[in-house]
């Protein structure tokens, strides 16, 4: 059950319909933050998760995070932005709990403990997924607009790649309003 609520999950990038038709991906620039958790049990953990997770900018703080950022970059033409040099960079930080001391928990806890944080890491890496499948976007767009139109200026080549940004917050949102962040997924 929690298996099929995991892949459920994974598979709303590709229902959604605006993933990668061309199966390009933005290579990510991903690194991995953690913050300690102590407990012997789960519950106990998830009470240290709740008292030392990252912090959301509205203040609320969850059992974990990720964070991206795309940049965009290309060469200019006298009238615009030449399509074929546009580069993209995505880089994510995802922060996850890890316990200070696992040791001195029971083998069941720390099996309970680990599944439960692979389960967390999982969803959290769903939300890079949603940058990497959909951040390659914002080339396209620039080399399809600039086909139709000819020569596409910086300023709408830069709403381009703004549209693309909101679409992949929308699908964040979605994501976690979709799993209840990640509680439909077992956490």
């Amino acid at each position: 059950m929690r298996l099929a609520a995991c892949l459920a999950g994974s598979l709303l990038l590709a229902l959604s319909g605006e993933g990668s038709v061309s199966g390009e991906r933005c290579p990510i620039e991903l690194t991995f933050v953690h913050y300690p958790v102590a407990g012997l049990t789960l519950e106990q953990i998830k009470q240290s998760m709740r008292a030392n997770g990252p912090v959301e900018p509205d203040g609320t703080r969850r059992y974990a995070r990720t964070d991206w950022k795309i940049q965009w970059i290309w060469d200019k033409t006298d009238v615009g932005v030449d399509p074929s040099t546009v580069r993209i960079v995505c880089k994510a930080t995802v922060t996850l709990p890890e316990h200070d001391s696992p040791q001195t928990m029971s083998q069941a806890e720390l099996g309970r403990w680990t599944e439960y944080r692979a389960r967390l890491k999982m969803h959290e890496l769903n939300h890079v997924r949603h940058v990497e499948v959909v951040a390659p976007k914002i080339s396209r767009e620039i080399g399809r607009q600039s086909a139709q139109q000819g020569q596409l200026s910086a300023r709408a080549a830069q709403k381009i790649a703004k549209e693309v940004i909101r679409e992949i917050h929308g699908l964040d949102r979605s994501y976690d309003r979709s799993t209840r962040h990640g509680a439909t997924e077992g956490i």
